[in-house]
């Protein structure tokens, strides 16, 4: 179903620059938005006034990874190489239709802009 009107949608690709990490494996979780896995990313709908996008799923043995986008304000990044985690602001983005791609890097942290 459609969201409702005045909602606010985020969208935006997941790809990985890891070998042996496939972005479409990676899982996501929400908080104060409501998100669905698509075919190469994800799309989110802003219900609340904190929302949030939580990657995980993304890890490989004994190689760090980091998870990044030039677009959305990472909030948290747990950079456990067993169990890396990114959690993403989507409220910086809350103007109107907005796209936020998100890159999986085999680094310990996320490239300078």
């Amino acid at each position: 179903p459609a969201p409702p009107p005045g909602t606010v949608q985020v969208s935006g690709s997941i790809t990985s620059g890891v070998s042996g990490v496939q972005a479409s494996k990676v899982d996501i979780e929400a908080s104060d938005a409501s998100c669905q896995r698509t075919g190469t990313g994800y799309t989110c709908w802003i219900t609340g006034s904190n929302p949030r996008l939580t990657l995980s799923g993304y890890n490989k043995n004994n190689t760090d990874t980091v998870a990044c986008s030039d677009n959305m304000t990472e909030s948290q990044n747990n950079d456990n190489a067993n169990d890396p985690r990114a959690v993403f602001s989507l409220d910086s983005l809350a103007v109107g239709t907005a796209i936020a791609d998100i890159v999986i890097y085999p680094s310990a942290s996320c490239p300078a802009a």
